[in-house]
């Protein structure tokens, strides 16, 4: 697990790139609850974006790491982003939706 100041550090390093690979951007999140997984507690990824992007496998990922009992909420900000792929992705991980438009 990351501090509070890492964290921000990562976050404020974040530079827009012009597309979105949402498997490249969720799968790290699984890595490392994975690597912190506790089945005392409730194990989340929390996956933020802004755009839309390439879908396929996607769906699949989150039903297997649901299965593994670890769940994702989507939050959707901006006004590009796929509010239909990200409520399917939540309902098939096992969390919920979100968005800020």
């Amino acid at each position: 697990m990351i501090g509070r100041l890492e964290f921000k550090r990562a976050v404020s390093s974040i530079q827009p790139g012009g597309g979105t690979n949402l498997i490249a951007g969720l799968e790290p999140g699984y890595q490392q609850v994975l690597a912190n997984f506790r089945t005392e507690y409730t194990n989340r990824v929390l996956f933020l974006t802004d755009g839309v992007g390439e879908s396929q496998g996607i769906l699949d990922m989150a039903e297997t790491y649901k299965e593994m009992g670890i769940n994702v909420s989507t939050i959707g900000v901006g006004t590009d982003f796929d509010l239909e792929l990200m409520v399917e992705i939540s309902k098939r991980g096992g969390g919920s939706p979100e968005s800020q438009r």
